[in-house]
C-alpha cells in the first residue's frame, strides 16, 4: 500500500513538473511539432504605447480577435494618462489576410521572443515603450523600452506600417552622444 501511494506522489509531482515545463515552453513559443506557429496564433490583441519624458505620446491597440486597429495620439499635452478606453478611436478594420500575414512577420522577426527589457541608462528617459502582447487564454507577455530596442525593432514598425497604413507605430528615436 506505502509503495503504491509513494508511486502516486511521484507520479502527481512529474505531472505538476511537466505541466510547468510545457506552459513555459507555449509560453514562449517553441511548442512541439508546430514551433513559432502555435503561440503566434494565439495572440488575441497587441498594445502598443509610448512615453517622453513621463508623458504618455501615442497608444495602439490591435484587436486582432475582432479585427480592429484604434489608436490614440496625444499631441495636445492636456492628456489625462488615466482616462481609459473612451478616448481611443477606430482607425480600421483589419482584414483575415492582413492579420495572417502581419502574424507571419511577427513570427519571422522574432516579436514574442524580445527580452522583457531594453534598457539604455546613458541617455536622459526621452522614450519610454511599452509593449504587451495577449493571448486568447488570458496570459500576458510584458516588453519594455527605455530608449533602447530590440534587433528587429525597425523590421516590426514595417509590419505594423503595412497592417495598419500607419507611418511609426514603432518610432526610433536616434541621440547625439
Amino acid at each position: 500500500m506505502e509503495t503504491i501511494i509513494l508511486v502516486l506522489i511521484i507520479l502527481l509531482v512529474m505531472g505538476i513538473l511537466m505541466a510547468l515545463v510545457v506552459d513555459w515552453l507555449y509560453w514562449r513559443g517553441y511548442r512541439r511539432g508546430t514551433g513559432w506557429q502555435r503561440a503566434i496564433k494565439d495572440i488575441a490583441a497587441i498594445h502598443i504605447s509610448h512615453n517622453s519624458f513621463g508623458r504618455v505620446e501615442a497608444e495602439y491597440k490591435f484587436d486582432l480577435k475582432n479585427k480592429h486597429f484604434e489608436k490614440r495620439c496625444l499631441d495636445d499635452g492636456e492628456h489625462d494618462n488615466y482616462l481609459g478606453d473612451e478616448e481611443f478611436i477606430l482607425v480600421r478594420n483589419l482584414e483575415d489576410e492582413e492579420i495572417a500575414e502581419f502574424l507571419r512577420k511577427l513570427a519571422e522577426h522574432g516579436m514574442t521572443v524580445w527580452k522583457n527589457s531594453y534598457v539604455n541608462e546613458t541617455v536622459a528617459d526621452v522614450h519610454q515603450w511599452s509593449i504587451t502582447i495577449i493571448f486568447s487564454n488570458g496570459t500576458r507577455q510584458y516588453i519594455l523600452g527605455k530608449n533602447k530596442y530590440p534587433e528587429t525593432w525597425d523590421k516590426m514598425n514595417e509590419a505594423f506600417k503595412k497592417l495598419t497604413e500607419e507611418e511609426n507605430i514603432l518610432p526610433r528615436h536616434v541621440w547625439q552622444h
